[in-house]
């Protein structure tokens, strides 16, 4: 943390990676409870030669810095005060003479969490927000969970396994495995199935099934045992998520206490109800392809949801949201692995590592991991805004939502049109996600575009040369943000609506702002290559009322500098005209573009 950062940092009001304390002269005791929580959570800064006061906060300095750096860094090291070595390393800012220690906690690995103080486990500690708070047993007992060799699922329950389990589901199993693996294992028994997969094990003194086997084969009885709580909550509403109203019940709710297996059939009944399937034939079977366009999103965030959630939290239930602008899928039990990670080839840690690897051998999760690369694929081709994924390791949970919106909407391709930039389809949409979110890292870029990383790496190199985002130095790499001349312009908006018209007009204040293109404005601009009297173009539009036609379609395309007058200095010139000027061009390129790129 350099000091510019640290400036920035005092201006905010939250901070989940950084704690202030005032260490004038000696270590505060409370600064070790934060060590054990950042190293618990996602890492962070602890700076000393702070003060708050009114909710202000201040740099005054340490005034025995070599004394409370020796302090800190001799107690962390002391036998017994931290469970476990933390690799930390001190630095110094210097403002206005006053010097702050800085102390980098990191993250440890999940085998030496928790971390805690004193020797005693339930002096552990979590960040949430821009406080530290002591785990609760619940917590404490799922970073256990997840610090074990033996991971929960391979775990194996006492339980008669002749009589446990529900035949249809592993009849269906064992269909759908057979189609992709012909003449193997057809005459063995439901029994020498499970066994050969490691789903029932011989202790020597019985057969005994793992808890992975219940999980997906399981009868509901026996679910129950295992799970006291429903596997999936699934809920859809009919309605958008801002328009939900606190009393609206939902359309469909299925509170499933039930087998993954089962689980999986039901949900994907529930989905289907509602999907949007496109009316296509295969051409060359010249059969109807029924498949709906998100399908594999879908099916791969549900897998997830159903593969890598915290068996072992039985207060907290996974939940599969349907409403009719986005698709939530939440989960107990935070990944174990980066958002950043999760874009990387290659096998990724398991929570359960049994229940994956089953559903894997019938086609689901087919990334490998977590099946975000896929996910992303099918957003992609869809041309909507990429998943939102939160990894909250604060409270063990993993969110994704899919939003069935437009990532490059009529609105962005006007405002990148008034840029005046030249961008491809890939450039232009990884821009537009770097204005919707402010940042963007190099995988996620690629999965935007769909490019290898060499080409993602040129892409945001272009975006940087034409001024529209600029690299940023992070603790472990570097990201992207937008551009500071965007950045002012984007907090403009936000402060105003009046305002958005700084995003459209970039200079002019008197000039109605357009949030979006209308179809009979598209047909203006489809019309308007060569210069037109408005007679013809109301005639070619289908619009007959001449003052509604200029005031709702004409005027916001001249005045957002979209067309042009044959004779701007007399608008009531008899051969007055109206043409495309240069943006309106840029404009119409993009939307061709785009129309062509929705057809294929």
């Amino acid at each position: 943390m350099n000091r510019h950062e640290l400036i920035e940092r005092l201006k905010g009001f939250e901070w989940n990676d950084v704690e202030f304390k005032e260490a004038l002269n000696a270590c505060p005791k409370s600064a070790y409870e934060t060590v054990s929580a950042f190293a618990n959570t996602s890492g962070g800064w602890l700076v000393f030669g702070v003060k708050e006061q009114d909710d202000k906060f201040e740099i005054i300095g340490v005034k025995k810095v070599t004394k409370v750096e020796t302090e800190f860094l001799s107690t962390l090291h002391q036998q017994g005060k931290i469970s476990c070595p933390l690799d930390v390393e001190p630095s110094f800012v210097e403002y206005n003479s006053a010097i702050a220690l800085v102390f980098f906690i990191p993250e440890v690995r999940r085998e030496d969490k928790p971390v805690y103080l004193n020797g005693n486990i339930r002096s552990s500690y979590i960040r949430r927000g821009s406080g530290d708070h002591k785990c609760t047993e619940e917590e404490i007992k799922t970073f256990l969970r997840e610090a074990s060799v033996k991971t929960y699922d391979t775990e194996l329950i006492d339980i008669d396994y002749r009589s446990c389990f529900e035949e249809d589901s592993i009849r269906w199993y064992r269909n759908t495995w057979q189609r992709r693996n012909p003449n193997r294992l057809e005459a063995a028994s439901d029994t020498e199935f499970l066994q050969h997969f490691g789903l029932l094990m011989d202790t020597g003194e019985k057969t005994l099934p793992t808890r992975a086997a219940l999980l997906l084969f399981g009868k509901e009885s026996t679910i129950m045992q295992i799970s006291p709580r429903p596997i999936i909550d699934f809920r859809r509403l009919n309605s958008g998520y801002d328009e939900v109203l606190p009393e609206q019940r939902y359309d469909d709710r299925d509170l499933m206490e039930c087998n993954l297996i089962v689980a999986w059939r039901r949900i994907l009944e529930l989905y289907q109800k509602t999907a949007e399937i496109p009316f296509k034939f295969d051409s060359e079977t010249l059969e109807r392809d029924d498949k709906p366009v998100d399908y594999t999103a879908f099916r791969e965030a549900t897998i997830n949801l159903l593969t890598h959630q915290d068996f072992g939290d039985h207060t907290r239930k996974a939940s599969i949201q349907m409403f009719k602008d986005r698709l939530i899928f939440w989960n107990p039990g935070a990944s174990f692995v980066s958002k950043d990670e999760m874009f990387q080839p290659g096998e990724k840690p398991f929570r359960n590592p049994q229940v994956a690897g089953m559903f894997r051998r019938i086609g689901f999760g087919e990334q490998a991991g977590t099946g975000i690369n896929a996910i992303y694929s099918n957003w992609r081709i869809l041309k909507r805004v990429p998943p939102v994924i939160e990894n909250n390791k604060s409270y063990h949970s993993f969110c994704l939502t899919l939003l069935k919106e437009e990532l490059v909407s009529d609105e962005q391709i006007l405002f990148q049109a008034k840029l005046g930039v030249n961008l491809s389809e890939e450039e232009s949409a990884v821009f537009a996600q770097v204005w919707r979110t402010g940042q963007i890292r190099l995988l996620e870029a690629r999965a935007i575009s769909g490019f290898s990383i060499a080409n993602t790496k040129k892409l945001l190199n272009r975006l940087t040369v034409q001024n529209l985002i600029e690299p940023k130095e992070g603790q472990k790499q570097t990201h992207y943000i937008l551009a500071e001349h965007l950045r002012e312009i984007k907090t403009e908006i936000l402060k105003d609506d009046v305002s958005e018209k700084k995003m459209l007009t970039l200079s002019s204040a008197q000039v109605k702002p357009l949030k979006g293109i209308s179809d009979i404005q598209r047909k203006i601009i489809d019309f308007s290559d060569s210069p037109h009297p408005i007679t013809q173009i109301m005639t070619h539009v289908g619009v007959k009322n001449r003052t509604f036609f200029r005031k709702n379609h004409l005027d916001p395309l001249l005045e957002n500098g979209i067309l042009k007058m044959s004779y701007p200095d007399k608008p009531k010139h008899p051969k007055q005209a109206y043409v495309l000027t240069e943006i309106g061009f840029e404009l119409k390129s993009r939307f061709t573009k785009k129309d062509k790129g929705n057809k294929e």
